[in-house]
Order: structure tokens, then C-alpha cells, then sequence
């Protein structure tokens, strides 16, 4: 069963060329099940082939496995962003409860995840590891004795300057 927001006017009524190769028609219809649902259960109830028959093809036809591999990634930018966006952006409806009964009412939940997993991959501003020049920073260190105590004779204090790089001439960053 296909996912509920996706539309049935939009199946791709054919392969990609990259999956014509020396496949034979299973194969292909195999494959086209693998992009629409993206498990090895739904192209086997898609194109009414045993599954054995994807392994067997897997370990014999090289031309076989390269296009299994883009068929599930086709599927996995496609479908799974689909996904994404609705349940992320779109929202979802849930069902409304009091006192542990539905009340028959719903919702529009958002999945805050979902959608900052999205906008990572979109946007570079919301990516993990994002580097912002702040300018030069001072840090004391002070270096103590085994036992924790400040001695005034064995008591050092060094400051240690680090430069972001904000000011520095575009040659030296």
C-alpha cells in the first residue's frame, strides 16, 4: 500500500534508463517496487515474484545489484523526504482523547525532529558543526599543585590569546 499523501496520477510509468541495462522485465518490475515502497515485502507484492528471486539476481547479475542500489536510494530521497515534509511541515492529524476515550475529534500535530532534520539537510545555517567568528577570546589558566593548593611560590598564571580569525586579513584564514 502506498503511502497516504502520495498521488497516484504521479507513479513514474517507467524505469530510469540507468535500470534498462541487460535487466530482464522481472527484474525491472522489481526494481520499480523497490522505488515505490522501498522494502524487499513490497516489491515482492508489487511485481508477484518471490523474493528468492531478488537474492538469486543479486548474487549472479552485477548489473542487477548496481540498479537495486540506486532503486532503494531513488526511494529513499524520494519517499522518505516525502514523508518527512509531511509529517515535519505539514503536520499530521491525531486523534483527540479524554479520560482515555476519543472524543472523534483531531489535531495537527508537527514532529519538531522531522522538521529540523530537513532543514539541516536544506539550509546550512541550521547544520551541526557550524563555525561563528567571534572575534578574539582570553583565557586564564591557572596551574596548581598536585593537592588542589595555590602555592605564591610554585603559583603560575598564563593567558593564552585565541584568534578566531574574524580580524585577520582573508589571506591568513
Amino acid at each position: 500500500m502506498l503511502p497516504v499523501s502520495y498521488d497516484q496520477d504521479k507513479l513514474p510509468r517507467n524505469l530510469p534508463a540507468e535500470f534498462e541495462g541487460n535487466l530482464t522485465r522481472p527484474m525491472r518490475r522489481w526494481l520499480r517496487g523497490i522505488t515505490l515502497y522501498g522494502t524487499i515485502n513490497g516489491a515482492a507484492r508489487y511485481s508477484k515474484l518471490d523474493s528468492r528471486w531478488h537474492y538469486c539476481w543479486l548474487k549472479r547479475y552485477n548489473d542487477y545489484s548496481v540498479a537495486y542500489q540506486d532503486a532503494k536510494e531513488r526511494f529513499a530521497s524520494g519517499q522518505a523526504e516525502g514523508a518527512i515534509v509531511d509529517r515535519g511541515i505539514n503536520g499530521y492529524q491525531k486523534p483527540l482523547s479524554y479520560k482515555g476515550k476519543l472524543t472523534g475529534d483531531t489535531i495537527t500535530e508537527y514532529s519538531d525532529v522531522l522538521a529540523l532534520a530537513y532543514m539541516k539537510a536544506h539550509d546550512p545555517r541550521y547544520r551541526d558543526g557550524q563555525q561563528i567568528a567571534v572575534g578574539p577570546a582570553k583565557i586564564a589558566i591557572e596551574i596548581v599543585n598536585s593537592a588542589g593548593n595555590l602555592q605564591p611560590s610554585s603559583a603560575q598564571t598564563t593567558e593564552i590569546i585565541i584568534n578566531t580569525g574574524a580580524d585577520l586579513p582573508a589571506e591568513e584564514n
